[in-house]
């Protein structure tokens, strides 16, 4: 008897069967409901690939957003060289129009100006402070 006609036995009445038969089907029909949940597992895994990879579009949007910082950044930029181009015109007490900027470096020395004045200060105490004095 082939596992095709003990399937079509059980079909109809199991009792007919005997314990070895029944023990047979039983291991077939568990056997074939295993590869059916396999099969839907696969399906399920292939489907939430797909529902990520499709949900990864986002991203590329992001990379839009950082894109319009970054031009952000350059208007930040010309402003900043504004600012800085009016203050030395302020300092020469002349226009903007007379000075050209050609280079802009970013100091590496991380201190504020504060930090500085009070370094400055405390190294003229120190030598007597008679020098400090005299520019202010």
């Amino acid at each position: 008897m082939n596992l095709t006609n003990l399937l079509d036995l059980m079909k109809t009445d199991i009792t007919a069967l005997t314990k070895s038969e029944q023990l047979i089907a039983s291991l077939v029909v568990t056997l074939l409901s295993m590869c059916i949940v396999f099969v839907v597992l696969m399906v399920i895994m292939a489907a939430v690939k797909i529902m990520t990879k499709s949900s990864s579009k986002p991203k590329k949007e992001k990379e839009q957003i950082i894109v319009k910082e970054d031009i952000k950044q350059d208007e930040d930029n010309k402003e900043i060289v504004a600012v800085i181009s009016s203050a030395i015109a302020c300092a020469l007490n002349t226009t903007t129009n007379n000075i050209v900027i050609k280079k802009i470096k970013k100091s590496e020395n991380s201190d504020t100006s504060w930090s500085k004045l009070g370094r400055i200060e405390q190294m003229s105490s120190m030598l007597g402070g008679y020098e400090y004095d005299k520019k202010i």
